[in-house]
């Protein structure tokens, strides 16, 4: 699934989160999906940041990412408002 293989680039490469995933589907399981990737990375972030390891790009990408999140969240609420 191409969808598997941009979170496998996310991954390796977080740093390029805003242009690996354009979430286009729908699916819930992909919207979950996406979600969980993204909080394991914001996870990563955190945990490098209580030993003083992290860079300011490190920081602006777990920024960019709290916005996805911030998306898809209002994104999965609002399909429930309107069922």
């Amino acid at each position: 699934m191409q969808y598997q293989s941009a979170l496998a680039k996310l991954a390796s490469k977080p740093t390029q989160m805003q242009r690996v995933i354009l979430m286009t589907s729908h699916n819930p399981k992909d919207v979950r999906e996406e979600l969980v990737n993204l909080f394991e990375l914001q996870l990563r972030i955190l945990e490098k940041e209580v030993f003083g390891d992290v860079t300011e790009a490190e920081l602006r990408e777990y920024e960019r990412r709290r916005d996805r999140i911030r998306q898809l969240h209002d994104q999965i609420f609002a399909k429930q408002a309107a069922a």
